[in-house]
């Protein structure tokens, strides 16, 4: 009998030890499954170490824990992640970049160890992520950048018990509801690391609010758009700390005093919206141009006058550095002189109704700079007093005829819109003997007899008219030649 009950207890203990290795068998087999299917997409695992790696290499990793998955840029679609719950032990997902929407990431609940999760870049993922995120209690990083969330709902994730780091954007949204407000700051304070991504839009933030924000991870920041925020000396000191591509200033509490403790340095580019309504503008034209040079150590180069803003470049942009949103008036004779004092090359005026008293200042000054008018119009009764001027540029929408006067230094001449020059037209241009460069952009065709004028243009070494006879193109070349080499001939002669 003895040997009967040990021989069913043996049975017994076969029969647990059996079916239990049948459970986890099929639930490696069920692992085993997702994972191979994740590898499938583009995907990688990687598993937890421990002292039996070599076993597990030469299984196919069969027995082995599964806690990362790397699914970024992978061709995992929605629906996609159905089966991750069988990865229990999973405490890494990234997903960056590839086509899951919100009822992928409720997947997720199902898998309880979860600690770090990165969803940036997944246009499909809403709001309405929100929910399933905070039922994951163990996320301790997220990232959820260049997705759709509003910035708005990004506060409640501040709910999450032991959320440390969390990556985001705050892009403009029209909505005001949707948009990043202080209030949602001050809920997100509450995470140890913070960093925001790429354009972030600020909108109602007060003083304190800015400074919170400011001491955020920024490292990866690209511009920074403050809307009607309150700038106080603190917070303006606080924006000076940051480093960005731009800096765009909205209708902020903002004045002149303040403006010098934004260092323009930390910044590739910097536009300011005066506030509306104001009886003053917020910050002047003379607040902003004493604020130049410490953004400008290669001094200003060129100022374009528009209406209802004013645009500052360097000596090293391309385009404008510096923009100023301010109701427009007529330039004054000591706001001039300041930009000329800090090394103004280039003036481009283009507001009408004050262009003739703009015109008359410059005249007055007589600066040898280069100078664009929107409508030529304006610039004849001035122009015999600008003999020191070196480059003109007109554009204009009628069609009239030019009216040059001798004895000017021009080097340089573009003339742009509706011209149809004819032999008249050459004929006043060549009254500027020391023109060697000479741009046309032209309606009509021009030809040999047309252009023959130029002939008297000794300086003359680079021609562009947009429409030529084969004839007058042949002539140009040949003029601009001689030119050129009557130039080279001086410069190396004795």
């Amino acid at each position: 009998m003895k040997r009967i009950r040990f021989s069913i207890r043996t049975l017994l203990l076969l029969a647990v030890v059996t079916a239990v290795g049948i459970v986890v068998y099929q639930r490696h087999a069920r692992i085993h499954s997702t994972v191979k299917r994740f590898e499938s997409l583009g995907g990688t695992v990687r598993y937890r170490a421990s002292v039996l790696d070599g076993f597990h290499s030469r299984t196919g990793h069969f027995w082995a824990t599964p806690i990362e998955v790397q699914l970024s840029h992978s061709r995992i679609h929605r629906g996609g992640l159905v089966g991750i719950e069988h990865l229990e032990s999973l405490e890494r997902l990234y997903l960056n970049r590839t086509g899951i929407a919100n009822d992928d990431v409720a997947e997720l609940v199902k898998c309880k160890r979860l600690k770090r999760l990165s969803l940036w870049g997944n246009h499909n993922i809403t709001s309405g992520a929100i929910e399933h995120l905070l039922t994951c209690p163990m996320l301790e990083a997220l990232d959820v950048h260049e997705t759709r969330i509003n910035p708005s709902t990004l506060g409640r994730l501040s709910d999450l018990p032991r959320l440390s780091r969390l990556v985001f954007s705050t892009d403009f949204y029209y909505q005001e509801s949707s948009r990043m407000n202080g209030s949602v700051m001050r809920q997100l304070a509450s995470i140890d690391q913070l960093q925001p991504v790429g354009s972030c839009f600020l909108w109602d933030f007060d003083a304190d609010e800015i400074q919170m924000f400011c001491q955020t991870d920024t490292s990866r920041l690209d511009k920074l758009l403050l809307r009607e925020c309150e700038l106080t000396d603190q917070a303006c000191r606080a924006i000076s700390a940051l480093r960005a591509r731009e800096l765009d200033l909205q209708l902020c509490d903002l004045d002149d005093r303040r403006l010098q403790r934004i260092d323009p340095t930390r910044f590739g580019r910097i536009d300011i919206a005066n506030r509306k309504g104001t009886v003053r503008p917020d910050i002047t034209l003379e607040g902003i141009t004493a604020w130049l040079p410490t953004g400008m150590p290669s001094g200003l180069r060129a100022v374009g006058v528009y209406d209802g803003y004013v645009e500052f470049m360097d000596h090293l942009s391309t385009r404008w550095k510096y923009r100023l949103t301010i109701p427009t008036q007529p330039l004054s004779r000591a706001l001039l002189q300041k930009w000329l004092d800090l090394g103004l090359k280039e003036l481009d005026l283009n507001v009408e109704e004050n262009l003739a008293r703009d015109l008359e200042l410059v005249a007055a000054i007589n600066p040898p700079i280069d100078l664009l008018i929107r409508n030529h119009l304006f610039v004849w009764p001035f122009l015999s007093q600008m003999d020191q001027l070196q480059r003109l540029t007109l554009y204009n929408d009628v069609s009239t005829p030019l009216r040059f006067v001798d004895g000017l230094s021009l080097r340089s001449l573009s003339l742009y819109g509706r011209f149809y020059p004819n032999k008249g037209t050459f004929q006043e241009i060549a009254k500027l003997k020391q023109l060697s460069w000479l741009h046309l952009r032209n309606r009509n065709l021009v030809t040999m007899e047309d252009v023959q004028p130029l002939g008297a243009l000794q300086h003359l070494t680079t021609v562009r008219i947009s429409k030529l006879t084969p004839e007058a193109e042949a002539f140009l070349e040949r003029l601009c030649a001689a030119n050129e080499t009557a130039v080279s001939g001086s410069v190396n002669g004795p």
